[in-house]
């Protein structure tokens, strides 16, 4: 993703082909992009979440209540089919692998409403780094979050995780 100018991807000839809010799709802000277990593509961008199917078909989702509005800054996809994406400002949403969405901010226990990282770990708890304080929410239908340790906080703090594959090399 580029500040400003879409997005690009490596074709197979070697050239790079740009993608954009001149055709149609999300702001040209792409802050994070992530793929999803089913191998779709995701985007999160200042106006919510797109998705590019395998088929080449988009879908934004900006509309729906509990869908991520604004901007999405992290995103992180479990085995059970649940896509998570953490906002600026609207707190952590869930898209079930059912097409239910759900949202939590800090009304709901989550402790700021910025969400900058995501993970999902081997047993599939969601962690949540969220104005400098690290969370997990303790059931994936649950309104509750556990603080970690500082000492957890501070682990996290040194690294900025894309994929949950940075994170699940750590142990809790």
């Amino acid at each position: 993703g580029m500040r400003g100018a879409g997005a690009a991807r490596l074709k197979a000839d070697g050239r790079w082909e740009p993608m954009s809010t001149g055709e149609g799709r999300w702001a040209n802000d792409v802050l994070t992009i992530g793929f999803d277990p089913s191998g779709d593509t995701w985007f999160g961008t200042a106006a919510g979440a797109s998705r590019l199917d395998r088929d080449g078909t988009w879908t934004d989702f900006v509309d729906d209540r509990d869908a991520p509005g604004g901007v999405v800054m992290s995103m992180a996809f479990d085995q059970s089919g649940n896509h998570w994406f953490g906002t600026y400002t609207a707190g952590l949403s869930v898209l079930r692998a059912d097409g239910s969405w759900q949202r939590w901010t800090s009304a709901d226990g989550l402790p700021y409403d910025w969400v900058g990282y995501l993970a999902v770990d081997a047993r599939e708890r969601v962690w949540i780094v969220s104005g400098g304080s690290t969370s997990r929410l303790r059931e994936p239908r649950s309104t509750v979050f556990s603080r970690c340790l500082q000492r957890a906080v501070n682990s996290l703090s040194g690294i900025s995780p894309r994929s949950t594959a940075e994170i699940s090399a750590f142990r809790w």
